[in-house]
């Protein structure tokens, strides 16, 4: 028995669990989608070890896209999303509103402006009724003090 230190081959058994337990977790799958690749360097000297990273593979876009269309059922955003022929539906009903609302503004238009000179003309005929009536009012007034200073 040592004191203070350990044989050689209870050292080697510590340090080759962490390595185990390290390439084991770099060769999973990231959360992305990526697997990451990792190399154990272990020194011959003192019976250290080291994980370092070597490489990042990406999978391939098209797998991804068929596991992803094969696997799952569509989301609601794919169910809903509309197709080209209803957006051109869309837009020629909005362009039959837009025309039929320009035709109404139009006729609404045209509508003020009659109203407009209506209420012109009828002011001018107030004018000039009152016109009227202020010289017939004045004729009779003057011919009233006329006929009384010839009666003097």
């Amino acid at each position: 028995m040592t004191h203070g230190r350990l044989p050689v081959c209870t050292r080697l058994r510590f340090a080759i669990l962490p390595v185990l337990f390290f390439t084991a977790l770099g060769a999973q799958a990231a959360p992305n989608g990526t697997v990451n690749t990792a190399t154990v360097q272990t020194s011959a000297a003192d019976g250290s070890t080291a994980i370092t990273d070597t490489d990042t593979v990406p999978p391939s876009e098209a797998a991804l896209d068929s596991a992803i269309t094969t696997s799952a059922p569509p989301t609601l955003k794919q169910t809903m999303q509309p197709s080209n022929q209803d957006f051109s539906a869309a837009n020629q009903q909005l362009l039959t509103r837009n025309a039929a609302l320009k035709r109404q503004v139009n006729d609404l238009q045209t509508q003020v402006n009659v109203l407009i000179y209506e209420s012109q003309g009828q002011l001018f005929l107030y004018g000039a009724l009152t016109s009227l009536i202020s010289l017939m009012i004045g004729a009779l007034v003057t011919w009233l003090i006329l006929s009384r200073r010839s009666r003097w």
